[in-house]
């Protein structure tokens, strides 16, 4: 359950980028928002589900990341 709730904070923070990536204005933006996804997706597999420090952590930190984006559209 821990780990599912760590791929769920993943999953809100790739589709916050996504939304930034969507609503990027040059082509160069848009691949820091698509590469921004693809660090979650490999932070997500390089965790040990058996490792719930670790999967704890990750969760926190994946959430910190979230909420300390600006709203789409701003400086983001």
């Amino acid at each position: 359950m821990v780990y599912d709730v760590m791929r769920e904070a993943a999953n809100w923070l790739q589709g916050e980028y996504l939304a930034r990536e969507r609503a990027a204005q040059d082509a160069t933006e848009k691949q820091r928002w698509r590469d921004a996804q693809y660090r979650v997706d490999d932070d997500v597999r390089a965790v040990d589900p058996q490792d719930k420090d670790l999967v704890r952590a990750k969760t926190d930190e994946f959430t910190r990341l979230r909420e300390a984006l600006p709203p789409v559209g701003e400086n983001s």
